[in-house]
C-alpha cells in the first residue's frame, strides 16, 4: 500500500482483531493518478491485506457501510475526470465456500459534478463539501 494518499477509510465488523478492522479504498497513487485499490487494514497488528480491487479507479469520492454490511462507493474523481458510476462491495452467495467479496456495478447517478464528491441525484449535494461548509 505504499505512496497511496487521500484513501477512504470504512470501519468494518471482523471478529478476527482484538482492535477492529478498516477497509482502506482509493486514493491517489504515487503517480498522482486515481488508485482502484482496496485493502483490509487489521488495527492490532497493522498488516494491510489486498482485497479485490475497485471497479473503476476514484479518489475523493463518497462511500458508507450499510446496515447489512456491504459497503457503497460513488463518485468522485477518476484520471482527473468526474465519476457518476456506483458501485457495491458484497459478501459471497450464501453457502458459498471460501468465496472472497465482490465488487458489483450499479446504475449510473443522474448527475455527476467534476470536484463535488457526493453530488449526485437533483443537483443537491448529498453532504457539503468542506470547503462551503459553515465556520462556527
Amino acid at each position: 500500500m505504499r505512496g497511496v494518499v487521500g484513501a477512504v477509510a470504512i470501519v468494518v465488523n471482523e471478529s478476527g482483531s482484538a482492535a477492529g478492522q478498516v477497509l482502506l479504498l482509493g486514493g491517489l497513487g504515487a503517480d498522482g493518478e486515481s488508485v482502484s485499490t482496496v485493502y483490509l487494514v487489521d488495527l492490532a497488528t497493522v498488516v494491510c491485506t489486498p482485497q479485490p480491487n475497485f471497479l473503476h479507479e476514484r479518489h475523493q469520492f463518497t462511500a458508507a457501510r450499510l446496515p447489512d454490511g456491504r459497503i457503497i462507493c460513488a463518485g468522485g474523481l477518476g484520471f482527473w475526470t468526474g465519476l457518476s458510476s456506483v458501485e457495491v462491495y458484497e459478501p459471497p452467495a450464501l453457502g458459498a465456500i471460501d468465496a472472497a467479496w465482490t465488487w458489483r456495478e450499479l446504475p449510473e447517478m443522474s448527475v455527476c459534478t467534476r470536484w463535488l464528491p457526493g453530488m449526485c441525484d437533483e443537483r443537491r449535494p448529498l453532504r457539503r463539501p468542506w470547503w462551503r461548509r459553515r465556520q462556527r
